[in-house]
């Protein structure tokens, strides 16, 4: 036998086939970052208030969404100060800080505005990987908030 048809044999003999088993990538998301030791909101009990770097929402007929997988940390970071409370099984409530002093208006409503543009169906997300924001720094609405924000 020629020595091609040899190695051509033995080429075909290690060249993956569809009978050979495949890796299966079946884990979600929440379940990697469990794994890697990084806490997400789903992570927390109810009554159970965790910090974060930094918040993403996101609206939809006039009500703000929180994905489930936000990343959460074990203190509070240098440059924010974002605190998230699961409230029940479909509820968060949030406390954003002042970053500086005297600037706690303007970023809260930097927040709320990138909430604002940002539909959750648009971005693509599912209504049940959210979780739905029943107040902010202990108020229902956003009208509520800039009024107290204004006060001296």
């Amino acid at each position: 036998m020629p020595k091609s048809v040899i190695w051509l044999i033995c080429a075909a003999a290690i060249l993956p086939s569809p009978a050979m088993a495949q890796f299966k990538f079946d884990t979600t998301e929440l379940e990697l970052r469990t794994a890697a030791g990084l806490r997400a909101i789903s992570n927390l009990k109810p009554g159970e208030t965790a910090h974060a770097s930094f918040i993403i929402l996101c609206s939809e007929a006039e009500n703000l969404y929180v994905s489930k997988t936000q990343l959460l940390d074990d203190k509070p970071s240098g440059y924010s100060d974002y605190r998230v409370t699961l409230v029940d099984n479909d509820h968060v409530s949030l406390f954003i800080g002042e970053q500086k002093p005297g600037e706690l208006l303007s970023n809260m409503a930097k927040t709320l505005r990138g909430a604002r543009l940002r539909s959750c169906s648009t971005a693509g997300w599912d209504i049940s990987d959210l979780y739905q924001v029943t107040e902010i720094n202990t108020y229902t609405s956003a009208s509520q908030l800039f009024e107290a924000l204004k006060k001296p």
